[in-house]
């Protein structure tokens, strides 16, 4: 019987992967890789992933949950880091490269979220930190979350290449 749960799995994710193309494969991969690296590097787990590709691939989707309790400068610092880390691994594929629907690839092909929360509350971290981290059209956008209230409150936002020159700067990047 214990064959037959391990048995069950391992064919049905054959069988689903069998009927991806060699592009979604190829993404996947990426994106695997990447959730690899943001575990190993930044003790975040990958939540949830995707991409953009009816006839090229126009973009990847990775959502991230960890538990630290970061300010906005230390979040700016593993966000621009990682979502580099991330565009380094797509542009230097060359599996990949042709199947892109602009090279490089940009800030603008993401679509990359960073949540933090309290291990012991089982919610966000709460403000002061930083909950959650998104990219979104170009801009950086870094939200608290208010425990009374139930919400997110006191975004801060930021484009991504103002973030990127800020980083640089410091040395972190």
């Amino acid at each position: 019987m214990r064959s037959l749960f391990f048995l069950l799995p391992t064919f049905l994710m054959c069988a689903c992967c069998s009927a991806m193309s060699k592009d979604e494969t190829r993404m996947h991969s990426i994106i695997q890789k990447h959730s690899v690296f943001m575990k190993r590097e930044n003790k975040l787990m990958l939540a949830g992933s995707g991409g953009s590709f009816p006839d090229s691939i126009h973009g990847f989707t990775l959502d991230y949950v960890g538990y630290k309790k970061l300010d906005i400068e230390q979040a700016r610092i593993l966000f621009v880091r990682s979502t580099q880390g991330l565009l380094n691994m797509i542009n230097s594929d060359e599996m990949i490269r042709p199947k892109l629907s602009n090279f490089p690839f940009t800030e603008d092909n993401l679509d990359f979220g960073i949540a933090f929360e309290d291990a012991s509350k089982d919610n966000y971290v709460a403000q002061p930190y930083v909950a959650y981290v998104t990219l979104i059209k170009g801009d950086i956008i870094y939200a608290q979350f208010d425990r009374e209230k139930d919400q997110f409150c006191n975004e801060y936002r930021e484009s991504y290449s103002e973030a990127l020159r800020i980083v640089r700067e410091e040395g972190g990047q």
